[in-house]
């Protein structure tokens, strides 16, 4: 049995300028797609390190039950690189995505806090 104990870390820190991101929502009926683009993105990705993406499955009822989503980001204020062209090819019931702040993102997919609806 080992024992550890961490007596420091050593942090360094960089200025995150804008970067753009945010969430998308689409019809359950595109979950074949959805799922064949985060594979094809999966596999690209160590092609550009700036880019982000989860996809989830949910209930949604004010989209009218289950429903997926995603969550592009990319860390430069660049709007859809080209990363996310097999995303973009799919239509979205309910896009907000756009270039905005660390902390305005974090607000937008609700990160900030972890509350739960009762």
């Amino acid at each position: 049995m080992n024992f550890g104990l961490v007596s420091r870390f050593d942090l360094y820190t960089f200025e995150q300028g804008n970067l753009w991101g945010g969430s998308r929502f689409y019809p359950m009926q595109l979950n074949t797609s959805l799922a064949n683009m985060y594979s094809n993105f999966v596999n690209n990705a160590p092609s550009d390190p700036k880019a982000h993406l989860y996809i989830a499955f949910v209930y949604a009822a004010q989209l009218g039950g289950f429903a997926a989503t995603t969550g592009p980001a990319y860390s430069d204020p660049i709007s859809n690189a080209p990363i996310f062209n097999e995303l973009n090819a799919i239509p979205s019931l309910l896009d907000a995505t756009g270039v905005m702040s660390m902390g305005a993102l974090a607000v937008a997919l609700n990160q900030t806090t972890y509350s739960r609806e009762t």
